[in-house]
């Protein structure tokens, strides 16, 4: 076998590659460096369709460069690649006839003989043929080809180098990035500031940040970043590895990017291309401190009190935020029923706050309940970013008292009081049994310390509240005045068993109708509770709401059940919705045990539309009297309606209180026609040209006073008198020029009050001759004010004449009617004593008022009308089915409702939340009224300075 490559096929190769040179590898590696370049230009796009394509471009590239190393290098291996390679090209049919002698040679390769020195001298001839020249001109030709392919691809590797070196090193990372980062760390931006702005609502400043540091910052935090560009035309942004954020220009030639902190994270500069991340090395680790919830404790909880047993609930509450808060709020829920009240609103930095409040048995949210309340104190945290951000206090349980059992208290109350009515009855029926004189007479001692017992101990104990419920003031008013009847009875020694009958029967026909007004209430309330037991039933339906509903529902059972048996102690129409709410209860009952809710449901729902229809089963229907109510079945024996009462003197003393509060309602209207006489009257007169007058003298007062001493002298010495005759003279200035001359000459005096204490204590010459020429200039606008004064005030009344004339008429004809009311007297009704005296004490002042009105003295007429009209006020009893305000649910009780405490005093009612704007209202408001009195001028003016 013949070597691989004959001699003379070497002595070609190598002359062939002289003449080739490095040409063929140069194209190879300059079309690897140009695809490479390229590859990176298109890989800094980013997408993933230009980062595979760069890929795909040099990894081929990669491929024909080995393809070529790998081909050369088998085409010097072997005679007959070497003859495809050089002599073919040159010489195409002597490389034929080499290829076929080189194979006949090769066959015959294992053989001795003629055949082979035949076949290896043939091919040595041809051989011999070859040309060197054209072999070396075929590598020069080759050389000059691929010298110029490899120029080409080094002038666009230089090209692409050229537009910009870095383009090519930020492609390159971009095309080896793994999960849109890239691997390779670069710089972006020079002198980089961190800096961290917290939220506004914390009014704190700004803070600096250094690179490569970590940091705690509140949560919502504005983190920025700023620094001038190394490199134009490339997309910056912050990131933390999820988000990203993009720098901008902020218009000096830096670029700003700004961060919210929602939470913590690692902040790094970033040049973003299409998808891929090329990251700074610095970097910025901040932990996001949230705002924590509002802690609050409320002292005491959590507790659990029955409302019975509480005089009063003193609420101390302290809340602590970790940074401000806005508001706490006072939050009383029962069931679906919630109430906030605003306790403090915080419009500064304010981390802690404390107070208290002060709940009363008779508020108004306890009288509209009948669950369980729980009373928690929220406070608010200043955070505006979360629309609700409470947090809470433990809770205090109220456990409030059986419904109807205030009611049913009061009644007990009244029945107790009747009963010693009756009791005292019997003791005098069986006064006419007794014949020994001193035995009698000792039993009508008796009798009459009883009956002073009844008017001090049994009225007293019927002004009492009972579980924040009172007896209607029209009531305790007509047992009142029905006791004092029997008292001038008793005295008269006159009809006193009939008296006596009289003020039983007078007191047991209200007591009926206040019974008959309770159960329909109680019952109505009652129905209330039944709707929400009609709504957990309802949510007992659906499993996921089944445990909220079932104890809403048994709740509400167990409320009804002691509230029906309360029910039935008020009287006969309680007994008989009592009644009719037990048999209804007992259906919701059997349905709540055979966890039938639907049933339940439709059966509290039935309940609650019979309570709220509170008439009588049986009988006239209206429940306000009549029926049942009046049948003989009452063990208390109290009748409701007019028709089946034994007395009608309740409806005499009704007829007597709305009498009298008709009189004072008619005075109070005329007390207005008199002020709009008066006002109407002193509008009408012509004061022509005192304004010009009044304002002349008023300048002249104030440059007389200029050369005392000013205010602010010490105490106690001549010269603060000065000062203060100074001012009070400007204020009499201030008065004249407002045409006020009533007010200008009370000034006046007490500017001449303080010029003689002055010059009492001694004053130096220059001084003493100031104030007495100040003094004489006041009184000689004092002669002028009171000249006019007087000319006004005849005009006034003149002017006014014929409209008090028709006030005088009307007063005299309220004073006639207060006279008869005072003296009125039916045998059965009559007022309290203390009411007739009142009302003695108003018809005089009315009398006068009447007189001076007439006279044409509006001023004091007017004086007496308003005297006459507060004991006309104060004479108001009431009827004696009246609600009070401690029965009403949406008023205050006894104590006013409510009130607040906290540390230092007593905290404002959050119901003034404009108490500025209140006062500056009611001040206005009294400047416009007529005042008097010595102080008025001084008053006003400090008012007005007020306001100004």
């Amino acid at each position: 076998m013949l070597a691989p490559v004959h001699p003379g096929l070497v002595k070609l190769i190598d002359a062939y590659k002289a003449a080739e040179g490095y040409s063929r590898a140069q194209v190879l590696v300059s079309a690897l460096v140009l695809a490479v370049i390229g590859g990176a230009h298109l890989a800094r796009l980013g997408s993933f369709q230009t980062r595979a394509g760069s890929a795909l471009l040099i990894a081929l590239s990669l491929l024909g460069v080995i393809w070529g190393w790998l081909r050369a290098r088998r085409g010097n291996r072997t005679a007959a690649s070497a003859i495809r390679g050089v002599i073919i090209t040159t010489q195409p049919e002597l490389g034929g006839r080499l290829l076929r002698a080189l194979n006949l040679l090769e066959k015959e390769d294992g053989h001795r003989g003629e055949s082979r020195e035949l076949s290896a001298v043939h091919f040595e001839r041809l051989l011999a043929r070859a040309k060197l020249d054209s072999v070396a001109e075929l590598g020069k030709r080759r050389n000059r080809l691929f010298s110029r392919l490899a120029a080409c691809a080094v002038a666009f590797s230089i090209l692409g180098v050229g537009v910009g070196p870095r383009r090519v090193l930020e492609g390159l990372n971009v095309l080896v990035a793994q999960n849109g980062r890239a691997p390779v760390e670069m710089a972006w931006l020079r002198g980089v500031e961190v800096s961290a702005a917290p939220p506004n609502y914390l009014r704190a400043g700004k803070s600096r940040l250094e690179l490569d540091s970590a940091g705690v910052l509140a949560e919502g935090s504005q983190v920025s970043f700023r620094g001038r560009p190394r490199y134009s035309g490339r997309e910056l942004v912050i990131t933390d590895g999820r988000e990203q954020v993009p720098f901008v220009d902020d218009g000096s030639g830096a670029l700003v990017a700004h961060w919210s902190l929602g939470a913590s994270a690692e902040l790094r500069v970033a040049a973003r291309f299409g998808d891929v991340l090329i990251e700074e090395p610095g970097r910025v680790q901040l932990h996001a401190q949230p705002d924590l919830v509002p802690k609050v404790r409320l002292q005491g909880a959590p507790a659990e009190l029955e409302l019975t047993r509480l005089d009063k609930l003193e609420l101390r509450w302290l809340a602590h935020d970790d940074h401000s808060l806005s508001q706490v709020d006072l939050v009383l829920r029962s069931a679906g029923r919630e109430e906030r009240r605003t306790l403090e609103r915080y419009a500064s930095d304010k981390a802690q706050g404390s107070g208290g409040y002060v709940l009363y048995p008779d508020d108004p949210f306890f009288k509209r309940i009948f669950l369980p309340a729980t009373i928690r104190v929220e406070a608010r945290d200043s955070d505006p970013r979360a629309e609700e951000k409470w947090g809470q206090s433990d809770a205090i349980t109220i456990r409030l008292p059986t419904l109807g059992q205030p009611h049913v208290e009061r009644y007990q109350a009244l029945l107790h009081f009747r009963g010693q009515l009756v009791d005292f009855l019997l003791a005098r029926l069986e006064l006419e049994q007794v014949q020994d004189p001193k035995q009698k007479q000792e039993r009508r001692r008796a009798l009459m310390a009883a009956l002073g017992q009844l008017e001090d101990e049994g009225l007293k104990a019927l002004s009492g509240s009972f579980q924040g419920l009172l007896v209607p003031k029209g009531w305790t008013k007509f047992a009142e005045a029905q006791l004092e009847l029997l008292r001038r009875a008793f005295e008269r020694k006159k009809d006193e068993i009939a008296a006596t009958e009289q003020a039983v029967l007078a007191v047991d026909s209200p007591l009926g109708a206040l019974s008959t007004k309770d159960a329909q209430e109680v019952a109505k309330q009652l129905g209330d509770v039944a709707e929400e037991a009609a709504y957990g039933a309802k949510l007992s339906q659906s499993p996921e709401e089944r445990s909220a509903g079932l104890e809403r529902l048994d709740l509400a059972i167990s409320v009804l059940q002691s509230g029906a048996v309360q029910l039935q102690k008020l009287g006969v129409l309680g007994a008989d919705l009592g009644s009719v709410a037990l048999s209804d209860l007992d259906r919701v009952q059997r349905s709540r045990e055979e966890q039938d809710f639907l049933h339940a449901e439709l059966a509290a729902l039935h309940m609650a539309a019979r309570l709220h229809r509170p008439n009588p089963s049986f009988g006239a229907k209206g429940g306000g009297g009549g029926g049942v109510e009046s049948g003989g079945g009452n063990s208390g024996g109290e009748g409701t309606d007019a028709e089946g009462s034994a007395s009608d003197a309740d409806s005499e003393f009704d007829k007597l209180a709305e009498d009298l509060a008709q009189l004072a309602q008619e005075h109070a209207e005329a007390i207005e026609r008199t002020g709009s006489g008066l006002d109407a009257a002193k509008g009408s007169v012509s004061k022509g040209d005192l304004s010009e007058e009044a304002k002349r003298r008023a300048d002249a007062l104030r440059r007389a006073a200029q050369g005392l001493p000013e205010p602010g002298e010490a105490p106690g010495t001549s010269r603060a008198s000065a000062a203060l005759s100074r001012e009070h003279a400007g204020a009499m200035a201030f008065e004249l020029e407002r045409l006020a001359f009533d007010e200008a000459l009370e000034s006046a005096r007490r500017a001449q009050a303080a010029a003689e204490d002055a010059q009492r204590r001694g004053l130096d010459s220059m001084t003493s001759r100031e104030l007495e020429s100040l003094a004489q200039e006041v009184r000689g606008h004092m002669a002028w004010a009171e000249e006019q004064r007087s000319r006004l005030k005849n005009l006034t009344e003149q002017a006014a004449k014929q409209s008090l004339a028709e006030v005088s008429s009307v007063e005299r004809e309220l004073a006639e009617r207060a006279r008869r009311l005072s003296k009125e007297d039916t045998g059965k009704a009559a007022l309290p004593e203390e009411v007739r005296e009142r009302l003695s004490r108003a018809q005089r002042l009315m009398e006068d008022a009447a007189f001076r009105l007439s006279g044409g003295d509006g001023e004091v007429g007017l004086s007496l009308q308003q005297q006459a009209q507060r004991l006309l006020e104060e004479s108001d009893t009431g009827q004696t089915g009246g609600e009070e305000p401690g029965e009403n649910p949406g008023e205050s009780g006894a104590h006013g409702g409510q009130k607040k405490t906290g540390v230092g005093g007593d905290v404002p009612d959050p119901a003034l939340h404009n108490g500025a704007e209140d006062f500056r209202r009611r001040v206005l408001e009294g400047l416009g009224k007529r005042s008097g009195g010595r102080l008025s001028p001084a008053v006003r003016r400090y008012a007005e300075g007020l306001l100004r």
